[in-house]
């Protein structure tokens, strides 16, 4: 009979716990990026930055460096001034069948590597190594992230070389 009322009493708890109207749900600022695929480790890039044929920086924050690609051929450098640091790299893709992206890290004993892809439709595919070849059969901005390969030894930071070619 006692067992009875315990796991009564239990059950109700549990039941009044789970439906409580005044669970706070935590605060996300106005500013902040949010990725809507939470499986992915990067957060996605401000939607407001045009592309230019240049490498554009901008930093939100000291763990990722955001660099915008434009065009069929692109070369650009980034220098990684920490070993927690990423790179993701929007590469605007519209009729091209293919991807290409080779990295060049400068120095000896270096450990980047391309991480992942994140597709138009925020899936990810990966990892690769240090050169990447991707069919793009969707239009839309793939995402390229480069970082540290947690499976080998060497620096991160120092400066990189990324040549990109859509073809």
């Amino acid at each position: 009979m006692i067992i009875r009322i315990f796991v009564v009493s239990l059950g109700l708890l549990l039941l009044t716990a789970c439906k409580n109207p005044e669970a706070k749900k935590p605060e996300v600022p106005a500013d902040s990026t949010v990725n809507a695929d939470t499986s992915n480790p990067v957060a996605a890039p401000p939607e407001n930055k045009d592309t230019s044929t240049v490498a554009d920086i901008h930093s939100n924050n000291d763990s990722v460096i955001y660099l915008n690609a434009s065009g069929r051929l692109s070369d650009l450098t980034v220098d990684i001034k920490k070993d927690y640091q990423r790179v993701y790299i929007s590469v605007p893709v519209n009729d091209t069948k293919k991807l290409n992206a080779v990295l060049k890290p400068e120095g000896k004993n270096r450990n980047v590597r391309f991480n992942q892809i994140e597709l138009p439709d925020k899936k990810t595919d990966g990892p690769f190594g240090l050169s990447v070849a991707y069919s793009t059969k969707k239009n839309g901005t793939y995402g390229l992230i480069i970082g540290r390969n947690n499976m080998a030894e060497g620096t991160v930071k120092g400066p990189v070389n990324v040549h990109i070619v859509l073809e």
